[in-house]
């Protein structure tokens, strides 16, 4: 697909995203409002916040376990739930990228006929 665009010389677009990371670089508050956003019944996001609050870890450096500090941002490793809000999130995002796409394309319609017209 990618070669036809170039042969016929049409605008390529590309978005490229970096998961590396991924699911520790999450932030809580903005997953939250993703979920309101695509109409996830409050009561439900209510109960993933729970899950997500309060989570502690520790770290074993050398022969020591460390004590218990708290896990503010991003999702839990090997939780069955972290892909799918990932997921959530990766949608709304890429949905997001998809409108700002339409808007540039409609912008650059719009240029075309003004110039057009003005011929």
């Amino acid at each position: 697909m990618l070669e036809k665009k170039l042969e016929f010389n049409e605008a390529v677009h590309q978005l490229c995203i970096d998961f590396k990371k991924a699911y520790d670089s999450s932030r809580r508050e903005v997953l939250y409002n993703i979920l309101n956003e695509f109409g996830i019944p409050k009561k439900l996001v209510r109960l993933i916040i729970m899950c997500l609050t309060e989570t502690y870890s520790r770290v074993w450096v050398s022969k020591n376990l460390s004590d218990k500090f708290p896990i503010r941002n991003g999702l839990k490793q090997g939780d069955a739930l972290s892909p799918l809000l990932f997921n959530f999130a990766l949608q709304y995002i890429i949905s997001f990228w998809f409108m700002l796409m339409m808007l540039i394309y409609w912008e650059e319609v719009y240029i075309l006929q003004r110039k057009i017209q003005k011929l």
